[in-house]
């Protein structure tokens, strides 16, 4: 199946009607379509995921995919996926950040809430019958939190592991997910600092520090709630957005327009050979350029009656892209 170009309706149909002047007898000529020498697409992969598709205009009868892949898949809880504030269409430079996709984390927002409700508690029973504050409770409470959240960090790094060797994942998620284990283990070391400190905390220090953790109890969950999940989706290359949102979330052409596929007839397909010189001329007579030949395509396929293959052609001048017009081989049945 032959991949979708960025065209228009009137493009299509003109393509139609070059193709029937174009076979006149005695001629080498077909209709061609100005593409982008590359595509990068992502879209919708499922809850939770984006898939990333990378495609090729150089080939017969492309932009065709050549590598595609799931980047951003779900670890266990709901991935909100956004484009990037400000994204919209027009020029992007190369490693601009187009996606981003956050995940609020259940578990530990939960273990969170708990363990720091249980400290503010125990440690205002504590102030309201005289006796000393629970700060050292709350303060191994922390530290219980932060041992989960390692054992689940590592937990997540091994499946990111396997999944990364087994080719379902990029690299660079499991990356992350060994990140993510060295962070949790400097959140546990400080934890267990803090427990040092608090055993060292003065009466009035204890006293002034039960109120603020129940006011921090709050907060700190909120800020678990909002922590940042997964790697962003940036730019391959330098290129036109031309697609913002949608079920195709964004679609990128390069700049690279001096590749035209051209839709031969099968019948005169030995009269347009790899390497040799061309010229090509748009509808509209705007613009024209010499070519070379890049490849032939090896199978015909059926448009309307005719059969044909669709040949690449690489022009010396960039061209408008999706602009349709006639390319003519040069040399022998040449008509100038």
């Amino acid at each position: 199946m032959i991949p979708r170009m960025v065209v228009g309706i009137g493009g299509v149909v003109g393509m139609a009607g070059l193709s029937v002047w174009a076979t006149a007898p005695g001629t080498h000529r077909a209709p061609g379509l100005v593409v982008p020498g590359q595509v990068y697409e992502v879209s919708h992969a499922g809850d939770g995921a984006v898939r990333w598709r990378l495609l090729d205009g150089t080939l017969p009868g492309g932009p065709h995919p050549v590598s595609d892949g799931i980047v951003l898949a779900d670890r266990g809880g709901t991935v909100q996926l956004a484009l990037v504030d400000g994204i919209e269409a027009g020029p992007v430079s190369r490693d601009t950040v187009l996606l981003t996709a956050r995940r609020p984390d259940q578990e530990a927002t939960a273990d969170a809430r708990g363990a720091e409700s249980a400290a503010a508690e125990a440690e205002a029973s504590a102030l309201a019958s005289g006796r000393r504050p629970g700060r050292v409770s709350a303060a191994l409470a922390q530290v219980n939190v932060a041992e989960a959240a390692l054992t689940r960090a590592e937990a997540a790094e091994a499946r990111a592991t396997a999944a990364a060797q087994q080719g379902a994942l990029p690299t660079f998620e499991a990356e992350l997910a060994r990140l993510d284990v060295r962070v949790q283990e400097a959140s546990l070391h400080a934890a267990k600092m803090q427990v040092e400190s608090a055993r060292l905390l003065p009466w009035e220090a204890e006293q002034a520090a039960a109120d603020a953790r129940a006011a921090a109890a709050a907060s700190w969950a909120e800020v678990a709630d909002a922590r940042a999940y997964g790697p962003a989706l940036a730019a391959p290359f330098d290129g036109i957005l031309d697609h913002p949102g949608g079920d195709v979330l964004v679609r990128i052409a390069s700049l690279d327009t001096r590749w035209v596929q051209v839709r031969v007839p099968e019948r005169e397909r030995s009269a347009w050979k790899a390497g040799q010189a061309t010229s090509y001329t748009t509808t509209d007579g705007a613009y024209s350029s010499e070519g070379t030949i890049a490849r032939i395509g090896t199978l015909a396929q059926s448009s309307g009656d005719v059969p044909v293959v669709w040949a690449s052609v690489r022009l010396e001048e960039p061209a408008p892209s999706g602009a349709t017009g006639v390319m003519k081989t040069l040399g022998d049945g040449w008509w100038p």
